[in-house]
């Protein structure tokens, strides 16, 4: 069966759906010390995009959400993991930001499978 993609006026709501949990950027931005995947990535660190192609923070995900710019899950769900696989590839793994950004992405993996599996996905991972 093929599966129409929800209307890019409704991601914001499917996705973070009242009475649920706080959506993922709300819990995030709780974590004082992840303060680099809330600014613009690349500010202070002057060799963060000799390392990482594609930067990718919440704030740039929060106002693509906020404003329709996603036509589909996928695309919200991609952004997401770009900005953790960002995260760990610049950061060392005994970093306070790597171990934050690990224990967000078990957090969004918990809160988007759910979310993606009512659309029809299998999960919130590719």
């Amino acid at each position: 069966a093929q599966h129409c993609p929800p209307a890019p006026s409704s991601l914001p709501l499917i996705l973070n759906p009242p009475g649920r949990r706080p959506s993922l950027c709300s819990t995030a931005m709780s974590f004082r010390l992840v303060m680099t995947f809330i600014c613009d990535v690349g500010f202070v660190l002057q060799d963060y995009f000799d390392i990482v192609k594609n930067p990718m923070d919440l704030s740039t995900i929060k106002r693509k959400l906020d404003t329709g710019q996603y036509q589909e899950p996928w695309q919200y769900v991609d952004d997401v993991w770009l900005m953790f696989n960002n995260a760990w590839l610049y950061n060392r793994k005994t970093s306070r930001v790597y171990k934050y950004c690990s224990k967000l992405a078990e957090v969004f993996e918990q809160e988007i499978d759910p979310v993606m599996q009512e659309l029809g996905y299998c999960c919130g991972r590719k």
